[in-house]
């Protein structure tokens, strides 16, 4: 059964619910009022979507899975040699043995996904008086980012490090590399790929992992 809940209490985590995606994505959704509108039926309202950087997995179709979680989310504790392996694993009812009719046996292979960057934030493209695009952003955290004490959530790769992909219409033209949230897309560059000043165009930002590789992305459209 679930219920309404003050939303105090749902910003320290209660009524949360996964919710299953497209291509194996979960969103971790938060509501703060369900209605009982039929047997078994609910209508929930004032969501807190995409937590914990699910937002890859918003937008599930109609009769998706749903996971009314009644805990904490912990991560499985796998190292990265045991990444990629296709793994036996055993789920069951609590108290109930192992290997008993209570329990299910399944096999399943983590990616690390628990390692993927965030997408940045607050993503922008403005022009300059020079012809340049400024296109800026602001970084996520996976770690330690909850603190409003602080300016800028701390960095939780080994270094930073960005992948700018200039798009039109999903046809890549151009590819850009940084180092802190902020590139230039000078007006040299937007010669050769428009052939003089870009006017409409896609702009699409990850963050970078030694040891996951690029993250989800952030996009934006440009228009002059």
């Amino acid at each position: 059964a679930l219920a309404s809940l003050e939303e105090d209490l749902v910003f320290s985590g209660g009524n949360a619910m996964l919710i299953e995606g497209a291509g194996g994505e979960w969103e971790l959704l938060q509501f703060a009022n369900a209605e009982l509108i039929a047997e078994r039926t609910y209508t929930l309202s004032k969501l807190l979507r995409g937590q914990r950087g699910s937002e890859p997995g918003m937008g599930a179709p109609a009769g998706a899975r749903v996971v009314v979680l009644d805990g904490g989310i912990t991560q499985n504790g796998l190292s990265r040699s045991e990444l990629g392996l296709p793994l036996n694993w055993q789920a069951g009812r609590a108290g109930a043995g192992v290997g008993s009719e209570d329990y299910t046996s399944y096999q399943k292979t983590f990616t690390g996904r628990g390692e993927r960057p965030l997408s940045p934030a607050h993503l922008r493209a403005r022009a300059r008086a020079d012809g340049s695009i400024a296109i800026s952003w602001i970084r996520r955290t996976r770690t330690g980012g909850d603190s409003w004490e602080v300016a800028e959530v701390p960095l939780g790769e080994t270094v930073e490090s960005y992948t700018v992909e200039i798009r039109e219409g999903g046809v890549l033209k151009r590819s850009l590399s940084a180092s802190k949230g902020s590139v230039s897309y000078t007006s040299a560059m937007q010669t050769e790929d428009f052939s003089g000043p870009a006017s409409s165009f896609d702009v699409w930002v990850y963050q970078l992992s030694e040891v996951y590789g690029r993250g989800v992305p952030a996009v934006a459209h440009y228009e002059a």
